[in-house]
């Protein structure tokens, strides 16, 4: 078809000419014929045609443009003659496929969070493959890549290809094109990883060369957030272990211990596993400044209390003791407020966890008088009201 459009638009006279044999020497006798009415570079795509049909377009453009013994404007022509032929081209392959998604069924009926979902909506893809027509949310189409982009199995930095998760197929060229614009003009903000994948030109080998440190560091917090309950109660044990003097006690909430902890064990992940010395030494200075804070602020996290009360009847007299069961859990927040919200964009502040190793070494030197006096061998407190 791309060889029809070109004799079209070089000469519309002319008969369309196939790259049969009998039909090239035909086409070569009539060329000579009219020479004197073909210019040079019609010829030249006359040569291309007939002599060299399975030559890349590209390549014979790039011939002809870099050929010193064309003049400008003949070169201009040669440009003019494939950019036209490429608009008509491309009109007739969007149209074809048009109608090949209008006639093909539609493969699914829900999003990959199982929820219905509408082909008419604005923020659903339709992507062709296989004979078939699949449905993707702007929402499937993020965690998709995002998944793929960021494997890491064992901390190691091991993007796979984004694929089709109805057939295991990667995408074509063209589809992953489609999904980043359809992100970029979205309301979605367009994720990181999607945007180095396209800056890298859609390349995984440069991708995983460029952008290891970062794919591993975005893959730690993703790994902290989805992580298996049972492993991240281990994970914060051992940090409470290794880096503070608090016992948790072992019948404390683990639903409510998870949701206080697990920003600590972000960093506690990064200091452990990214690639970045700059990350690591953040994260070590961030981690024990905040484990430092959290354990002035409340020595006694984690403990079971039990109390007694006395129970008095409405006349007032005392009728019996009733024992209370609760666990502390009192602890300042992971993040607090920036008091210097108004001014940070125009100064430079040096990190202010930077003397946090100090301060977190004289605090497990030295105990506490706080530590004294709770008995920290015991994660059990008897209180008398």
């Amino acid at each position: 078809m791309y060889h029809r459009i070109i004799q079209r638009i070089i000469e519309p006279n002319m008969p369309l000419f196939s790259t049969k044999t009998e039909d090239i020497l035909k086409a070569w006798l009539l060329i000579h014929k009219n020479h004197s009415g073909i210019t040079v570079p019609a010829f030249q795509y006359y040569i291309y045609i007939l002599s060299f049909p399975h030559l890349n377009k590209f390549t014979f453009l790039m011939n002809n443009l870099r050929n010193r013994g064309f003049k400008l404007r003949q070169r201009a022509e040669i440009l003019d003659i494939f950019c036209r032929t490429q608009r008509i081209y491309h009109t007739l392959v969007r149209f074809v496929k048009l109608c090949k998604i209008k006639r093909t069924p539609i493969y699914n009926t829900i999003d990959l969070l199982m929820n219905p979902i509408d082909r008419h909506t604005k923020s659903i893809i339709e992507i062709y493959q296989g004979n078939r027509v699949y449905l993707f949310t702007i929402y499937d189409v993020v965690n998709l890549v995002n998944a793929n982009l960021s494997h890491s199995p064992f901390f190691f930095s091991d993007p796979l290809p984004v694929k089709n998760p109805y057939t295991n197929i990667p995408f074509t060229k063209s589809d992953l094109y489609n999904l980043y614009y359809f992100v970029k003009y979205s309301d979605h903000d367009m994720p990181l990883l999607m945007q180095l994948f396209f800056e890298s030109n859609l390349d995984i080998s440069r991708f995983k060369r460029d952008n290891a440190f970062i794919i591993r560091d975005l893959y730690i917090k993703t790994h902290v957030a989805t992580m298996p309950s049972h492993l991240l109660l281990e994970n914060i044990r051992n940090m409470f272990r290794d880096y503070t003097k608090i016992q948790i006690h072992a019948e404390f909430p683990n639903d409510r211990l998870i949701r206080i902890m697990r920003p600590y064990l972000v960093l506690y992940f990064q200091w452990a596993y990214s690639m970045s010395s700059v990350i690591q030494k953040r994260s070590m200075d961030q981690l024990l400044n905040k484990l430092s804070r959290f354990c002035h602020f409340n020595p006694r996290f984690g403990r079971k209390i039990m109390k007694l009360e006395k129970v008095f009847e409405l006349s007032g007299k005392y009728k019996k003791w009733k024992k209370i069961v609760y666990f502390d859990d009192r602890h300042i927040p992971f993040r607090t407020l920036d008091d210097d919200f108004m001014q940070n964009h125009s100064r430079y502040v040096d990190n202010a966890d930077d003397d946090s190793l100090s301060e977190y070494r004289s605090d497990n030197d030295d105990t506490s008088e706080s530590d004294e006096d709770d008995d920290d061998d015991d994660s059990v407190i008897y209180e008398d009201v």
